[in-house]
């Protein structure tokens, strides 16, 4: 088995989602303790079909969470959920 890490970051701390009213769910990031490779991508959100090919994208390109945490995202948009649940998983979480 894989030793994995589980990040999850709620819509409901996301402030383009508060102000269009979608704040309901989360993204969530399977990533490997050992290289922090992202391994899976669960997104429950009323944008997830908006926000799925970024997801694919760190899969494909096999990039860690840093990669995630580090990718710079435009505010507000919905799909800074992605770098709060990568700063998460880094223990420097700026929203909860």
């Amino acid at each position: 088995g894989v030793d994995y890490k589980i990040s999850e970051f709620p819509l409901s701390a996301n402030g383009k989602a508060m102000t269009e009213g979608t704040n309901e769910g989360f993204v969530r990031i399977l990533s490997d303790t050992k290289y922090g490779e992202v391994m899976g991508v669960q997104i429950v959100a009323p944008h997830a079909t908006d926000m799925i090919a970024e997801a694919s994208a760190y899969m494909q390109l096999e990039s860690t969470i840093y990669d995630v945490a580090n990718t710079v995202h435009a505010h507000p948009t919905i799909s800074e959920v992605f770098m709060e649940a990568g700063f998460e998983a880094v223990d420097k979480a700026i929203h909860k």
